[in-house]
């Protein structure tokens, strides 16, 4: 999925892509997927543009602790 993600957003004109799969700390399964995804700062307006990713995805901030 990492790859094929990296791979989405590339061809959406997006450079210095960066996708994870995030796991879950106590082994819990969830329906859904969650990947960190970086980009260069100069792709942020394209990152945070709802129409560049498919129906259904949602955008979360990352917050640093």
């Amino acid at each position: 999925m990492e790859e094929s993600l990296t791979k989405y957003l590339i061809d959406e004109g997006m450079a210095g892509v960066v996708c994870k799969m995030l796991k879950s700390k106590d082994g819990k399964v969830f329906k859904m997927a969650a990947v960190y995804v970086t980009c260069a700062q100069e792709s942020a307006d394209l990152l945070y543009d709802e129409t560049q990713w498919p129906d259904g995805v949602e955008l979360h901030d990352w917050v640093y602790h």
